[in-house]
């Protein structure tokens, strides 16, 4: 039998994150999920799931824009029978924003800069750290960061000037996921930056954008870099698809 793994998915309620839960759930009986989400009390679709798959589903609150609650919560999740024995095997850091659409460097508002560095970077950072020691207790060892292709230097979005403040979030998140996985590599983790795909889900719903459906996205994603990752895709920076992106 195999062994069971467990999965922390941060921005768990909708979108990605939840299509992510989902799939995983049923790619094998194995899969248990931790699922963060800002306002638990919200996620209807969260609970659902958890009805649907008795005992593997476990939501907490987790709002990655602030460090306090993000530290209390791990705190007390590394408590809860769920993950105590057995720890986080791997962690989908998937929360996310897109503030200022496709707005030029000239005319880039400081707010939205601040806004996307606060969700995506520091966002990011925190969900890591505070998650780190359960990351260390599972077997694994394994976190995926959902970037974007707008956070390449060489990517086709990289041609234009829009949608600088989200790009810059994403270039220093992939940043910041390299130095991890250089620090990290040695005791056997994998950190891959992973492109989900230009998806139509709210986050893209402000210019009509998107040219896969979530589903698409998820079960890609899913099949081609969560499942078959391996020590070898350490610090990789990758697409839905398995494909190299380039920095």
């Amino acid at each position: 039998m195999s062994a069971t793994k467990t999965y922390f998915i941060s921005g768990a309620s909708r979108g990605l994150g939840f299509g992510y839960a989902k799939t995983l759930l049923a790619s094998s009986p194995n899969v248990r999920i931790v699922a963060g989400a800002r306002n638990p009390s919200n996620a209807t679709q969260l609970r659902q799931l958890a009805t649907e798959y008795p005992q593997r589903v476990h939501v907490v609150a987790w709002d990655v824009d602030d460090e306090d609650q993000v530290k209390a919560a791990a705190s007390q999740l590394a408590q809860d029978d769920f993950v105590r024995e057995r720890g986080i095997d791997s962690l989908i850091v998937n929360a996310g924003v897109f503030q200022g659409g496709h707005t030029p460097p000239a005319e880039m508002s400081m707010d939205d800069l601040r806004a996307n560095f606060r969700t995506n970077v520091e966002g990011a950072i925190h969900t890591v750290r505070y998650l780190l020691p359960l990351l260390n207790q599972g077997h694994a060892k394994q976190i995926f960061f959902i970037s974007s292709i707008c956070g390449s230097m060489q990517g086709f979005y990289s041609e234009s000037a829009a949608g600088v403040t989200y790009s810059m979030s994403k270039a220093a998140l992939n940043m910041y996921g390299v130095k991890l996985a250089r620090e990290l590599g040695d005791k056997g983790f994998t950190v891959v930056l992973l492109h989900p795909g230009y998806v139509k889900t709210d986050m893209n719903k402000f210019d009509g954008g998107g040219n896969l459906t979530t589903e698409e996205a998820v079960t890609l994603a899913t099949e081609n870099v969560f499942l078959p990752a391996t020590p070898e895709w350490n610090g990789r920076y990758m697409d839905y698809e398995g494909k190299t992106v380039p920095w």
